[in-house]
């Protein structure tokens, strides 16, 4: 029988950092000792990045080293050492002799070391390990662009031994592979099984053994040869589902004369999937995805999980969260990774690791991967998702016919290999497309609540259309009905330090990258002292609370997000970005040390299969006295009863309650419109920010989920102030006609309402006026000015990608029910101008601003200027637009017409 000799631990390492031993033969420990310097201690698994900090970044060649003992009754085995993943590629000696080479960061390999090894005495592997990164030459044997390399192209390579080794003692006659597909529907388990045979005549034998360990079923033939089939039947099968992981157990072995010459076993479970008429289905029931990116990566340890407890406690964690799906993304991931989620009942969606630039040799390495995840994985039940290409990464799918044609034969390729699962060919976003896949999914980021609309025409149009995702250069291939997957979407919330310091209190070596994306916004150090310097202490308090207030906000915007695609029949899924965050790119549900971020238990509510919410008018624009109506959706995707069931509501604050009756039946994988809530705002008298309570119950008054919506009221409007103001065109209409003494000309006014600064407004401010410049556009300055009007689209303002946030000072807050962030309380006010021109040293002038990343790039919204004996206030917010109709608009005006009205009105930024 098969034994074996564990080779993780301490190994002896030398890195060859300027490439000095260029010697393709074995080279001994004493020569590389005196050329490179002594061997540092290095740990087995892990990549050398995430354990030495001069090696952090640096790819190139290293030597690995080790000793062991090999027991004498190994004697005339067959002996392996066997390598879980090395990258990128190695050459591997025992005592000096040559054993083997491979290529290849992802997957298993094991070579024949029997001839080399000293038995009953100590030996010596040694391995060669050459690490291609993004700054590799492009000499490299295994050029970098070529390569499937996934993110090691944005946070750095992944070099070395970085999963586990070890040895393995079998006969020489024995089992290299058993594949196992449980399907459901017939109640059979299909056994392939894959054998090494020299002369061999014996049989084989297959046992199955059910979850609770009872039953076991059996089946028995002699050899065939290259591998034996085998289909046993299971009565009564157990499907293994998210919610019910049941796990049979297989085992084979090879006998010989009614002798045990050697065994496999593995687990796998009765599950199928399938892509029907617009639905994905799980075991034949609908499946709505639940969804988040991970892309696999661990604090401190890089690329390798650094624990089985930590993968089962981020996976349940996961499942807190109400997720049943992680898209592993564009990294194979450690089989221990499926080992939990098979466990836990948690879906895996796989991705080949891309490549930058579509060659021969990229197309043999990308296949040559997709076959061995096959090869290793199939047994895993929770994985029901292959991807080819993500993002047209390593293609050019919009210019190229014949990556178009690759794509597409690839897919089918798959689908040839792996007929058990369903395939991707592109995970698309724009300029790029599907050419043939069992699923439409696609990428969309908005920044919340600024591009909401933007969101919703999108996904309504491509609702109405979905073949708008696929090629159109005429050769996509649809069948029609594929299931619409959102498979990226996502908004950042900054994590709290304090959670990714190490025990000395330094913060990780990432803080100082990113500086090459976006232009610098994401490189986190320094983000306290930026935080500070911008006097944000004085709007937030202290950072753990600035940091609760992104973290909301991220949630406020996923849940507006996701709402939006419940409603939508024909959208069955998602998947956020994503699980963790990973260094700087901050959009995770967890931190990179797997801590919740503020909303953890509030996620669910709007992440489960059954959800209830209410369509919501803009949060801010109801006064006393006008009629709030809003749709009450139900989207049923669990195995639950909700034949008649009823959403009721209640807000408190109002003292208001009532009930939606659901139909009459209700099957799962469908929404329903419940009809509306309607009412009359009460009188109020001020500002109140009431919470909408919505709960669904089924017909025996069960809670199957809970949801709320925030609702910004107003009074009644009440006369504005005294103040004369001097105003032109419309807005000095509607000001006139919401109450305020407008005058046509300065003299005598107070403040003057502008949306353009010109060469009266310039004398009359000098002189020692006051001026509300509500600016448009981009021109309403004239140039030459310390500040400026600048355009977000298309700038690092725009804030689809790394989001930031807008956040208002308590002198523009108090009274009026608003936080300090910039919240779905301002949908439809968020600007599309930003102020530029303000230092950190100016912050007390800037009343409303706006960052993006790690607080970079910080700019006003509403900014204080002196200009002679006079001063303004600048405000790209449009409220010039929505004053009289909207009431928010309607107060932030008149408050920044009091504050300039008010004795401690100076500012001292100069215009």
């Amino acid at each position: 029988m098969r034994e074996r000799i564990g080779l993780d631990g301490t190994w002896r390492f030398w890195p060859d950092l300027n490439e000095e031993l260029d010697d393709p033969t074995y080279v001994s420990p004493e020569q590389r000792t005196s050329v490179l310097g002594a061997p540092r201690a290095v740990t087995v698994p892990g990549a050398w990045q995430a354990q030495f900090d001069d090696l952090q970044l640096w790819a190139g060649t290293a030597w690995y080293e080790r000793g062991f003992d090999v027991p004498s009754r190994w004697d005339g085995r067959l002996v392996r050492i066997c390598f879980g993943a090395v990258e990128y590629s190695c050459t591997v000696w025992i005592n000096g002799e040559l054993v083997g080479e491979h290529e290849g960061g992802y997957l298993p390999f094991c070579l024949d070391v029997s001839p080399a090894l000293v038995l009953g005495g100590s030996n010596i592997v040694t391995v060669k390990v050459l690490d291609v990164g993004p700054e590799s030459p492009a000499s490299s044997p295994f050029p970098f662009d070529q390569v499937p390399h996934g993110k090691q192209s944005w946070y750095g390579p992944i070099g070395g031994l970085w999963q586990s080794v070890h040895l393995e003692a079998s006969a020489h006659d024995f089992i290299e592979r058993v594949a196992v597909h449980g399907d459901p529907a017939s109640g059979a388990a299909r056994i392939e099984t894959s054998l090494r045979l020299r002369n061999f005549d014996g049989s084989v034998t297959c046992s199955i053994m059910s979850p609770d360990g009872h039953d076991t079923y059996h089946a028995s033939a002699p050899v065939q040869s290259g591998g034996n089939s085998f289909d046993i039947g299971v009565p009564g099968a157990q499907t293994w589902d998210v919610d019910s992981p049941n796990l049979y157990k297989v085992d084979v072995q090879l006998h010989d004369a009614g002798r045990r010459v050697d065994s496999a076993n593995d687990t796998f479970g009765f599950r199928s999937i399938a892509a029907e008429d617009g639905a994905l289905l799980l075991n034949g029931t609908p499946l709505y995805v639940l969804g988040a990116l991970d892309q696999d990566y661990y604090l401190g340890s890089i690329y390798t999980p650094p624990s089985d407890d930590l993968l089962r406690g981020q996976f349940l964690k996961a499942k807190e969260l109400g997720l049943n799906l992680l898209r592993c993304h564009i990294k194979v991931p450690d089989p221990r990774y499926l080992y939990w989620a098979d466990q836990l009942g948690l879906l895996v969606w796989t991705e080949l690791p891309n490549w930058n630039t579509l060659t021969e040799d990229s197309k043999r390495r990308g296949r040559e991967t997709l076959a061995g995840l096959i090869e290793r994985d199939f047994n895993h039940p929770s994985i029901i998702i292959w991807t080819v290409i993500n993002e047209g990464w390593g293609v050019d799918l919009p210019n190229q016919r014949e990556h178009r044609q690759w794509t597409g034969e690839t897919f089918r390729w798959m689908k040839a290999l792996d007929p058990t699962r369903l395939v991707v060919d592109n995970s698309a976003c724009p300029p790029n497309f599907h050419i043939e896949s069992d699923i439409n999914d696609y990428h969309l980021y908005k920044a919340m609540p600024d591009h909401k609309d933007e969101w919703t025409a999108w996904t309504a149009a491509w609702a109405a259309d979905p073949a708008s995702t696929y090629s159109p250069h005429g050769d996509a291939v649809r069948r029609g009905g594929e299931p619409m997957v959102l498979s990226e979407f996502g908004n950042w919330g900054l994590p709290d330090n304090a959670n990714l310091v190490d025990e000395l209190g330094d913060y990780p070596w990432w803080f100082d990258t990113g500086r090459e994306h976006s232009g610098g916004i994401v490189e986190p150090r320094g983000v306290e002292d930026r935080w500070l310097e911008w006097g944000m202490d004085e709007v937030f308090g202290t950072y753990k609370e600035f940091v609760t207030h992104s973290q909301d906000a991220q949630f406020d915007a996923m849940k507006f997000e996701i709402e939006d695609m419940r409603r939508r029949q024909d959208i069955v899924g998602y998947v956020v970005t994503e699980f963790t965050d990973l260094h700087w790119e901050c959009n995770g549900l967890l931190d990179m040390a797997r801590t919740p971020k503020s909303y953890h238990h509030r996620f669910k509510q709007i992440n489960d299969l059954d959800v209830t919410f209410a369509l919501c008018p803009p949060v801010h624009g109801l006064r006393s006295g006008e009629r709030f109506t809003a749709e009450v959706i139900v989207s049923h995707y669990s195995n639950a009863d909700l034949d008649a069931c009823r959403v009721r509501w209640v807000i408190n604050e109002l003292d208001l309650s009532g009930a939606r009756d659901g139909p009459r039946t209700l099957p799962g994988g469908h929404v329903a419109r419940l009809g509306s809530i309607d009412f009359g705002v009460p009188a109020i008298g001020a500002p109140v920010r009431a919470q909408l309570h919505l709960w669904l119950e089924d017909r025996w008054g069960k809670i199957i989920n809970c949801n709320s919506h925030e609702l910004l009221l107003w009074p009644e409007r009440s006369a504005p102030g005294s103040a004369r103001l001097w105003a032109r065109g419309e807005i000095g209409l509607a000001l006139e006609e919401v109450g305020w003494s407008v005058e046509d000309d300065p003299d005598g006014a107070e403040v003057a309402v502008i949306q353009a600064w010109d060469d009266e407004v310039e004398k009359w401010v000098a002189a020692g006026g006051r001026a509300l410049l509500l600016a448009g556009g981009e021109d309403a300055l004239p140039e030459g000015r310390a500040l400026g009007v600048q355009r977000r689209a298309g700038s690092m303002w725009e804030g689809d990608w790394a989001q930031g946030m807008g956040w208002l000072r308590p002198a523009l807050t108090e009274g009026l029910a608003l936080r300090p962030r910039v919240d779905f309380s301002f949908d439809g006010l968020t600007p599309e101008q930003v102020v530029v021109g303000y230092a950190p040293a100016d912050n007390r002038n800037v009343l409303a601003g706006f960052y993006v990343g790690w607080v970079r790039s910080t700019v006003a919204t509403v900014g204080a200027f002196s200009h002679g004996s006079g001063g303004g206030i600048l405000c790209t917010l449009p409220l010039a637009q929505a004053y009289g109709g909207d009431p928010l608009a309607t107060e932030l005006t008149h408050r920044l017409i009091q504050l300039l009205c008010g004795p401690d009105f100076s500012p001292t930024k100069r215009l």
